[in-house]
């Protein structure tokens, strides 16, 4: 087995050699084949490197040629350059003496110009003052663009002498031809504006849009507009912008206060009653009032900035010779300018009307002052604007709009305390107080844009101050209003009652009032809800809410005010005798009360904030026609109920005749009365007269109907039926039909 094995493995070994054997001799014919293709390679690149070392042989022969003839070149060049050098050193020494000279003859020239230049100069700046003497003597108006053209002229020649000679007498004659010339420009200037301004009335201001306030003025023609604004220019470029300013400032104050006080018309405050005690005292007053309103906006239109005066030269107001009148009744040539009616005596009457209808509301808008304060915002805003086109520079554009606004507003501020004054002595309720509510309106709501804007224009913290404390007395008066409205609600009224029923003044007044707070909404919330002495920190929003914050302030005051005017009522119609007249007077009332609300624009807020007001008010006119059918007919409606101890089937008695006569004569005496006297009550509102008479027919006419039915035939009476058989069922309805037409 061994042996065996030994074969097996000596067996695998030799097979194993064999084939190791023949790889190798693979593996040797394979490299051979490759030395043979190396061989080939090394023989191709051996020949290219001796091709490429032949062709750089032949190249450095070449440019070993090319060195040698270029160091000839260099040998000769530098021979060459040797030779020059010496030929240009011979030159210099010819050419400079000849540059020597040549320079001095150059600087002689320039002397020769120099001196040709400036006899030029001074002998045509040495004619400016006679050739502009002509020009300047006439007026601007002959021709602007030639006298601003001469007097640049005369000024250019005034600048030269000054720096070149300033001891020529020409400076003399051209400085007093410059002065001259800029006085007749202010002079002109100011003509310009007060003859050619177009005067709006304050009926035109109130009506224009913002749009016409803001983008057409349509104050001055534009020709004219262009005018000013040239002069101006000219002017502010010479150095006299201030005197610019003043004189267009001056001139424009005066137009616009002789515009706005021409309205003329006394200045009342619409209240329930008059107070004559202080009449006579408050007359006298007025006009030291007016006179002094009058001097401080003069002092007002005088002030400009430091160091700029408030007159022109000289200080009258005439400038260089040319008056500006102050006199609001100039026509110009033009015809531009319209002369507004001047109320002479100056005097704005404050007291109240002793005519003024207290039942009659305030027509929003409709007060003097408001129309005043109005237009004055409107007016000054026009002013700003045109300012703004004359004079470009935000700098000098402040100053003349603060010259002519502050007058104005000082003015509408102390016209407003003389006001708060005489109301401050007034019962306040009423048209009154709506009056107030509307000046709180026009400051915070549809102008306070326009006055911040006018106001911070200024730059006149002093007038913002005195503007915002008027309008917070105004506040607190009409704070003071709607306290006393809902007071004198609670106890006023007048005693007296209607004799018909009919609907209190007292309630068609409160209802009326309260209505006409709708249009003061934001103002007349903020009111219930401040109390009186608390400032905002931003005084511009003084007086006036947001509707969402005002709606429900003002409707809950309003709702509480109906409640307090309900119990007023009831205890008013107390005084009546006739219960019956006092249900019908307290369902008029509370009708009224309760349409107001519906036709009102609160009504939907109302709702909001009372779901059971409808509720409310329906089941307290419920209530009293219940009352009132008791109270009238259920004694009446006693007679004509059926009894049943009185059969009728039979023979009547003695007793039940008489006892059915009694009930026919009872209803007729009690319905006859209730009739005569009911005829004259009245109930205005045609539904609820309709509902009642109806509701009364229901009540009456079918049981008597049926009583007659019953007894009419019963042989009751033989002797005198028409007695007792004075009414048959329709003519009841009838007679029921006629009550409540206050006949």
């Amino acid at each position: 087995m061994r042996t065996t094995l030994s074969r097996r493995g000596s067996g695998g070994d030799l097979r194993s050699t064999s084939t190791r054997l023949q790889y190798l001799k693979g593996r040797a014919s394979v490299s051979y084949d490759e030395i043979e293709e190396h061989k080939e390679d090394l023989g191709e690149l051996r020949r290219r490197v001796e091709d490429e070392l032949s062709r750089d042989e032949q190249k450095l022969s070449f440019l070993k040629g090319k060195l040698g003839r270029a160091k000839e070149l260099e040998s000769l060049m530098d021979r060459t350059l040797s030779t020059f050098d010496a030929r240009l050193l011979l030159l210099e020494g010819v050419i400079d003496p000849i540059h020597q000279e040549t320079l001095k003859l150059t600087h002689a020239r320039e002397n020769l110009n120099t001196v040709g230049t400036l006899l030029t100069e001074v002998l045509r700046y040495q004619a400016v003052s006679r050739d502009s003497r002509t020009t300047l003597d006439k007026s601007p108006v002959d021709g602007l663009d030639d006298y601003i053209s001469t007097l640049e002229k005369v000024k250019e020649a005034l600048e030269f002498f000054e720096h070149e000679a300033p001891e020529n007498p020409e400076v003399c004659v051209l400085q007093e031809l410059h002065c001259n010339g800029l006085a007749a420009l202010q002079a002109h200037l100011g003509k310009l504006v007060q003859e050619n301004s177009i005067i709006s009335t304050q009926k035109e201001l109130l009506a224009m849009t913002p749009s016409e306030v803001l983008h057409c003025p349509s104050m001055l023609p534009e020709d004219i507009t262009a005018a000013v604004i040239k002069v101006a220019g000219y002017l502010i470029k010479a150095g006299e912008a201030a005197t610019a300013c003043r004189v267009y400032a001056r001139v424009r104050c005066d137009l616009l206060a002789s515009c706005l006080e021409g309205g003329g018309g006394s200045w009342t405050v619409a209240a329930g009653g008059s107070d004559t005690s202080h009449g006579s005292r408050t007359s006298q007053g007025r006009s030291s009032t007016v006179r002094r309103l009058k001097s401080i906006r003069r002092k007002s239109a005088s002030q400009l900035p430091p160091g700029e005066g408030g007159t022109a030269a000289g200080g009258s107001d005439t400038v260089g010779g040319g008056a500006i009148a102050r006199s609001s009744n100039t026509s110009g040539p033009r015809g531009h300018k319209r002369t507004p009616s001047v109320d002479k005596s100056g005097d704005r009457n404050f007291e109240l009307d002793p005519e003024m209808d207290p039942v009659k509301l305030y027509e929003k808008g409709s007060h003097p002052f408001y129309q005043y304060f109005a237009a004055v915002a409107v007016a000054l805003q026009r002013e700003m604007t045109l300012v703004r086109r004359v004079f470009a520079d935000p700098n000098l554009s402040v100053h003349v709009i603060k010259s002519i606004c502050v007058p104005q507003i000082t003015t509408s501020i102390k016209y407003g305390e003389i006001l708060i004054g005489s109301m401050s002595r007034r019962s306040l309720r009423g048209p009154a107080g709506l009056c107030l509510l509307d000046f709180l309106l026009l400051f915070a709501d549809g102008k306070q844009a326009e006055l911040t804007l006018i106001l911070g224009a200024c730059e006149d913290q002093a007038i913002a101050s005195q503007f915002y404390t008027m309008v917070h007395s105004f506040a607190q008066l009409a704070r003071q209003s709607l306290l006393e409205f809902q007071d004198y609600t609670q106890e006023g009224g007048q005693k007296r009652l209607p004799n018909d029923g009919t609907v209190h003044e007292l309630t068609s007044n409160t209802t009326s009032f309260l209505s006409a707070l709708h249009d003061y909404t934001q103002v007349a919330g903020f009111l219930l809800s401040w109390d009186g002495a608390t400032v905002p920190d931003d005084r511009s929003q003084l007086g006036c809410q947001s509707l969402e914050e005002a709606t429900p302030t003002l409707v809950r005051w309003i709702g509480g005010v109906l409640d307090i005017l309900c119990d007023n009522i009831a205890r008013k119609a107390r005084s009546y005798e006739d219960h019956a007249l006092n249900c019908i007077f307290l369902i008029n009332n509370y009708n009224y009360i309760f349409t107001t609300i519906q036709a009102s624009s609160f009504c939907r807020d109302f709702r909001s904030v009372d779901p059971q007001v409808d509720t409310k008010y329906l089941s307290l006119i419920q209530t009293k026609r219940e009352e009132y059918k008791k109270v009238t007919w259920d004694h009446i409606v006693e007679y004509v109920s059926l009894d049943a101890a009185i059969d009728v089937s039979g023979g009547l008695s003695k007793k039940q005749r008489e006892a059915i006569k009694d009930k026919y004569s009872g209803f007729n005496e009690a319905f006859d009365l209730v009739v005569e006297t009911q005829v004259n009550y009245t109930v205005p509102d045609a539904a609820v007269r309709e509902s009642v008479t109806t509701d009364n027919i229901n009540l009456i006419v079918p049981r008597y109907k049926q009583f007659d039915d019953r007894y009419r035939t019963s042989g009751f009476t033989n002797k005198n039926p028409h007695k007792y058989l004075k009414y048959q069922a329709d003519q009841i309805e009838k007679r029921l039909r006629t009550l409540f037409s206050g006949t």
